[in-house]
């Protein structure tokens, strides 16, 4: 039942690109979001396969993104993209970092991975968080300020 209330909820207060009001969210919701974007290989760890894995890989091709790893561990290639479970707070000991991209899976699955996602939206390191309902996205953004999104999820492109 929460979920089924949380995804209305979701449903009804999300913008499309349309309401969004940042140049840089408004490009990749209209470039790689809610179009077709070319699919690059990216390596992913063995054991996600999450549902919404064409819009992942939109996301990531459209980033330039080679390498999806779990955890946030201090990683030496460029093009790598992070994976945290919501179950698990967010504790980031390295701060931003130029670039970086984090996805964070299953942030309205329950309670507690509500209040999760709740606290790393608010947390004053993050930049940009965009919120999918399954799944929510971390960017850091030098010269951006603080903002938070809220987008409808794209079922109707696979």
């Amino acid at each position: 039942m929460f979920m089924a209330w949380n995804y209305i909820k979701h449903f009804f207060l999300s913008n499309s690109r349309h309401g969004t009001h940042s140049p840089f969210v408004y490009q990749l919701s209209e470039k790689a979001i809610y179009r077709r974007f070319p699919i690059s290989h990216i390596a992913f760890p063995s054991d996600y396969h999450p549902v919404y894995e064409s819009l992942l890989l939109r996301i990531l091709s459209y980033f330039e993104i080679n390498e999806v790893t779990s955890g946030l561990e201090k990683v030496e290639r460029e093009r790598t993209a992070f994976l945290l479970n919501a179950e698990e707070p967010f504790r980031d000991q390295h701060g931003p970092e130029v670039g970086r991209i984090i996805i964070v899976d299953g942030i309205h699955r329950n309670k507690r991975t509500a209040y999760n996602w709740k606290s790393i939206v608010e947390n004053p390191l993050t930049t940009v968080t965009i919120d999918f309902y399954y799944f929510g996205l971390i960017i850091d953004r030098v010269g951006q300020r603080k903002e938070h999104f809220l987008l409808r999820y794209p079922f109707w492109i696979k």
